[in-house]
């Protein structure tokens, strides 16, 4: 396979950025669009370099693709307001508001699979503790569904140690910290987050191991769009169906506009794949259970 390598400079500065949070980005303000295998690399003013994104074509079988749309297409189709700054700008200007004693953000078809670090709403009051490492509705409830697509995260996995071992090698270590119970199996993560037919605006992934990187593939039918850009550093990517992008969360990110060509039929799922750090804070040795759910507490 014929990579391409690039370095990228800054072309906003950080004040700038945080500015711009919660806002969207098109196609039109990349200077540098990606649509062919490459690695590209930031720059800072020292000259040193640091690993943005390495992307692939067509790593993931078609096969794969069905099963974990099969698993998860009803699933992430369900609005919730949990994505804070990724959802965009309410009326207020703001990305989230205090609503019944809970930070809400804009609703979103954005929805999580695995593993997570805190309790459910009903739960914390009586758990005394904002860290408090469960199942995730999904992985609780849908069982079946939830192990026809391990063979994909395992896939993704893989990926991720080809590409970076140096990321991935970071990442197996720290994953060592968290319950076995709580791992994905075979893999250095913890939690899928799954998004459908939905535009990102401009934000930084927050509570996954900073010492790693995102994993994101999408699967789906009849879009355009959707690119993946790093607007600070003015390079977007086009990931189509079954593409993979090793990525740094950490850096300002966004999807241009996506474009649909049946409204009713069309659809682009996409899977980011990472490491919830606070879980490393969860004891197998401490674990209680509230109205039949599961609880890790801390050490």
């Amino acid at each position: 396979m014929d990579v391409k390598h690039y370095v990228y400079k800054k072309i906003i500065n950080d004040e700038e950025m945080k500015q711009n949070k919660g806002k969207f980005y098109c196609l039109e303000d990349y200077p540098h669009k990606i649509q062919e295998p490459s690695d590209g690399w930031g720059m800072d003013t020292n000259g040193d370099k640091k690993l943005l994104f390495k992307f692939r074509k067509g790593v993931v079988s078609k096969e794969m693709q069905n099963d974990v749309i099969n698993s998860y297409k009803r699933m992430a189709k369900q609005k919730h307001p949990n994505r804070g700054a990724a959802g965009g700008l309410l009326d207020s200007g703001l990305t989230r508001e205090w609503k019944g004693g809970t930070s809400e953000a804009k609703g979103t078809q954005s929805n999580i699979a695995g593993y997570y670090d805190r309790p459910r709403r009903e739960h914390k009051g009586k758990l005394g503790t904002n860290l408090a490492c469960r199942l995730t509705a999904f992985t609780l409830n849908k069982g079946e569904l939830w192990e026809r697509s391990i063979p994909f995260l395992q896939r993704c996995n893989d990926m991720y140690r080809i590409l970076s071992k140096k990321h991935w090698d970071k990442q197996h270590k720290r994953i060592q910290e968290v319950p076995p119970q709580l791992r994905i199996p075979e893999t250095v993560f913890t939690t899928v987050t799954i998004n459908y037919n939905w535009r990102t605006a401009c934000h930084l992934d927050s509570g996954d191991f900073s010492d790693g990187m995102g994993n994101l593939i999408v699967v789906g039918d009849g879009w355009r769009g959707g690119w993946l850009g790093f607007p600070q550093w003015g390079v977007a990517i086009e990931v189509k169906a079954g593409d993979f992008l090793l990525m740094d969360v950490h850096q300002w990110h966004c999807n241009t506009e996506l474009e649909l060509d049946d409204p009713k039929k069309s659809f682009r799922m996409s899977f980011v794949l990472y490491l919830r750090d606070a879980m490393t804070g969860c004891s197998e040795s401490n674990k209680t259970t509230l109205n039949g759910i599961d609880y890790w507490l801390k050490k």
